[in-house]
């Protein structure tokens, strides 16, 4: 996900800036993906566009165990367990804990890059789907980029993407 050039975040981008990536980058997945090693290489090529140099070293979360297997046979210099720190380029963990947010969102706007894995749809079964945008633990981090997780559910399937993406406010009930 490349954002719009944003006070928040400087270095969001907008989804027509192909180039690559500058300060504070992100790219927002689904938490599976960031657990299955038959998305390595996707994993592999999204880490290779967040971070500022091919030697950067990647902080990983340590509930994402199987991430940092994959990254580590694929010769990647990781960091486990540990929170962001200025000695690494990116950093990456899921949508399900808060506690680090403001380092996470601090790292992000240092120039860090961030790649974050979740959805919401369970979450807002067990706290109401009302709370998803405020009280998700990952829209803690992704909303000072505009980007949010919302408990909505969709059908497996395959869909058109529009060419020109229209702008669409938020509407918060």
């Amino acid at each position: 996900m490349k954002g719009s050039r944003n006070p928040c975040c400087p270095g969001l981008r907008s989804p027509d800036d192909d180039s690559q990536p500058q300060r504070g980058s992100w790219v927002v997945s689904h938490e599976g993906i960031l657990k299955s090693p038959k998305f390595s290489q996707f994993l592999r090529n999204a880490l290779e566009w967040l971070k500022p140099c091919p030697e950067a070293l990647v902080g990983v979360h340590p509930r994402l165990d199987s991430l940092s297997q994959v990254l580590l046979g694929a010769g990647t210099r990781v960091q486990v367990g540990a929170g962001p720190s200025p000695s690494m380029g990116v950093f990456c963990m899921d949508a399900y804990d808060s506690s680090q947010a403001k380092g996470i969102v601090d790292f992000v706007k240092g120039g860090g890059g961030l790649l974050v894995g979740g959805q919401a749809w369970y979450w807002a079964s067990q706290h109401g789907k009302e709370k998803v945008l405020f009280e998700f633990p990952g829209n803690q981090v992704t909303s000072v980029a505009g980007v949010y997780f919302t408990g909505n559910t969709v059908e497996k399937g395959i869909f058109k993407v529009a060419k020109k993406i229209p702008k669409i406010p938020l509407v918060v009930p």
